[in-house]
């Protein structure tokens, strides 16, 4: 588990000072983010919800040390995405398969953007070649278009220097440009931004 940090700005130094409710409403504000980024990752709801609370309880057991963090989130989705890892290494057998099915957009609704078949067609066409890239450019679409995070927030959510992160990016845009024949940076980014709808969304 990461050294406990809890972020001061979001009034969460209370916490550090024995006060429960703090936990709690840390608990609340930021479950859904954690929940859709842990299935994204591993497709299991039974594991997610377990690395959930053993990110929590380590929080709980731990105050004492807590240490500012400039943003929350994105430590807890660090800390769970730690333990997520962890606990797949538990199950080898089924992680080739978590590795191959992390952060996929969902082929089976369409985006609210969709008016006529052209559309669902250019939407089919995105979401296959989305679900084509590598699992660690998926995951940084994800936290980017997704999340909304900052690509510092993506680096440090995924351990990499914040240049890996721009790289990953960098490389998925360029995939979907060559394939799609848009050569409009801007165009790509803001389509994907339609697409944000579409990564599995299973807890709100």
């Amino acid at each position: 588990m990461q050294p406990t940090k809890v972020d001061d700005t979001d009034g969460q130094n209370t916490f550090r000072d024995g006060d429960d409710e703090a936990l709690l409403r840390l608990y609340r504000q930021h479950l859904s983010a954690l929940y859709n980024y842990g299935y994204n990752l591993a497709r299991d709801r039974s594991l997610v919800e377990d690395a959930i609370q053993d990110v929590f309880l380590y929080l709980y057991q731990h105050r004492d040390g807590v240490e500012t963090a400039q943003n929350v989130r994105a430590y807890l989705m660090q800390s769970l995405r730690h333990r997520i890892l962890h606990l797949l290494k538990s199950r080898s057998a089924s992680q080739e398969l978590t590795e191959a099915n992390a952060f996929l957009v969902d082929t089976t609704q369409e985006p609210a953007w969709v008016r006529d078949e052209a559309d669902a067609e250019r939407s089919r066409r995105l979401k296959h070649l989305l679900n084509q890239l590598p699992k660690r450019q998926r995951e940084a679409l994800y936290l980017i278009y997704f999340g909304q995070l900052s690509y510092v927030e993506a680096a440090q959510i995924m351990q990499v220097d914040v240049k890996s992160v721009y790289n990953l990016v960098y490389k998925a845009l360029t995939t979907i440009r060559q394939t799609t024949g848009v050569t409009d940076w801007l165009l790509v980014s803001a389509g994907l931004g339609l697409f944000a709808e579409s990564f599995q969304k299973n807890f709100s």
